[in-house]
């Protein structure tokens, strides 16, 4: 793919090389881990290479490279997580005043559904200064990787053995409150 960019939509880059995601987990065996969900057509449509790349911990660069053919095998590469994100509720959830949308993804995810096409719905309907909050039942720390790269701050608190509750907002959003 001649063009390709970290803006470029990882459907395209899937369709112009159908042995694309192959060779990514080759060169990276975390994106073992995320088959299931990239490799689904409603959710390649709607993410970049970078957010692919920060869904699963790794540089833009690396995916781009894969993608352009000039890695094989990324050394020393192995299918481990990245690190953890911190944990806590952020102090900018207890604001007052806020516009709060909720999204509650467990009952998607008890059915055995992959909430991130909706999720990705949800998050571009939300007005721009809205907070976001959505409830999962682990800690979806691909999905903070995903959004903290499309300019998101994210904060996570577990609320039981099967309830975690992730807070979002854009970074333009915290800098106006900051102001206020």
């Amino acid at each position: 793919m001649p063009d390709v960019s970290a803006e470029t939509l990882f459907i395209e880059a899937l369709l112009a090389d159908e042995t694309l995601f192959d060779r990514l987990a080759s060169a990276h065996p975390i994106y073992l881990r995320f088959a299931k969900v990239l490799q689904r057509e409603d959710t390649a449509s709607r993410l970049t290479l970078a957010d692919v790349a920060n869904m699963v911990g790794l540089p833009a660069a690396a995916v781009i490279d894969v993608v352009r053919g000039q890695v094989v095998r990324e050394e020393g590469a192995d299918a481990s997580p990245p690190d953890r994100l911190p944990e806590g509720r952020p102090a900018w959830a207890d604001r007052p005043g806020q516009d709060i949308r909720r999204f509650d993804a467990r009952p998607l995810l008890d059915d055995g559904h992959e909430p991130l096409p909706n999720l990705l719905s949800f998050a571009d309907s939300a007005p721009r200064e809205a907070m976001l909050v959505i409830d999962a039942t682990f800690h979806p720390q691909p999905l903070r990787r995903l959004f903290e790269g499309r300019g998101y701050q994210s904060g996570a608190e577990p609320l039981g053995a099967d309830h975690w509750r992730v807070y979002l907002r854009r970074a333009e959003a915290a800098g106006r409150a900051a102001m206020e």
